[in-house]
C-alpha cells in the first residue's frame, strides 16, 4: 500500500484507489459551486489526465477502485458520468465502485463492478483491505480486516503560518486505535488491530470537512481514537502524530 506523492491517490498492488469524484459539481443549478463560482473548466478531463498519469507512473496498475460519490447529482446518471466511466473502462481491466450517498442508479452503467455502501474486502497476500464509502455502517466482515479505508469526509487541515495567514490543505488521516467497547456495540467481531484510513477527495474543486468534525456513523459513534491520529499532507509531510 502506498500514498501517491502530491496526489489524493492510493496504490494497492495492481489497484489505483481514488475517492469522491463528484462528476457534475459546478455545472450550475443545484450543482452551483459555492459562493457563486461556476466550473468553467472541464474538470473531468483534468481528473482523467491525473489518473492516467498515475497509471503511467505505476505501470503494473491495471484496475481501479472508486470509493464512492462518483457523481454530484444524487439520482440521475448524466452523460458526463457515462463518459468518465467509459474512459476508465477503456484504460483499465476492471472498474470497481463502492456506492456513495450520491451514487443512486450508478449500477445502470454497464461493464462496471458495483458494491453497496457497506463495502467489500480485497485480500493481497496476507493483508486484508476493507473498502467502504463512509456515510453508512461498514459490513462486519470489513471490521475483521487489517485496514478499513473510507472516503466521504473530504478532510482538510487548517495551517496557520508565522504571519497568521490560514491555508487549507487536503490530508490523509490514519487512525491506528479502534475503541473496542464502542465498536462492539455494533459488531460481534472486530480486529482489535484494525487501522482506519480516510482518503482525501480526488476532485480538486471540492471543499472539505475539518478533522474535528467528521461525519457518518464511524465518527458519530466514536469507533476510533481520533485524539491520537496521524495526518499527512498530499506531499507526504507528517502534520500531526
Amino acid at each position: 500500500m502506498e500514498f501517491v506523492s502530491d496526489k489524493p491517490v492510493m496504490i494497492i498492488d495492481r489497484y489505483i484507489v481514488v475517492s469522491d469524484i463528484h462528476i457534475g459539481i459546478g455545472r450550475g443549478g443545484k450543482n452551483k459551486y459555492p459562493k457563486g463560482i461556476y466550473n468553467t473548466i472541464d474538470i473531468e478531463k483534468i481528473m482523467e489526465r491525473n489518473i492516467i498519469n498515475v497509471k503511467k507512473r505505476f505501470k503494473k496498475t491495471d484496475k481501479i477502485i472508486l470509493l464512492g460519490d462518483i457523481k454530484e447529482d444524487i439520482f440521475s446518471v448524466s452523460s458526463d458520468v457515462y463518459h468518465f466511466l467509459n474512459f476508465l473502462k477503456e484504460n483499465f481491466r476492471e472498474v470497481i465502485i463502492v456506492k456513495g450517498n450520491h451514487d443512486a442508479n450508478i449500477e445502470t452503467v454497464p461493464g462496471i463492478t458495483v458494491y453497496p455502501s457497506s463495502g467489500f474486502i480485497l485480500k493481497i497476500g496476507k493483508t486484508c483491505y476493507g473498502f467502504a464509502h463512509g456515510h453508512s455502517w461498514p459490513d462486519e466482515k470489513l471490521m475483521l480486516c487489517d485496514y478499513l479505508i473510507i472516503g466521504h469526509q473530504h478532510m482538510y487541515k487548517e495551517i496557520i503560518d508565522a504571519q497568521g495567514k490560514a491555508y487549507f490543505k487536503k490530508v490523509w488521516v490514519v487512525a491506528k486505535k479502534i475503541k473496542i467497547k464502542n465498536a462492539m456495540k455494533r459488531y460481534k467481531k472486530i480486529n482489535k488491530k484494525i487501522k482506519l484510513i480516510i482518503m482525501p477527495a480526488f476532485n480538486p474543486l471540492l471543499s472539505g470537512t475539518k478533522i474535528e468534525k467528521g461525519i457518518g456513523p464511524i465518527f458519530k459513534n466514536n469507533l476510533f481514537d481520533m485524539a491520537h491520529i496521524e495526518i499527512y499532507s498530499l506531499s507526504g509531510i507528517l502534520l500531526r502524530k
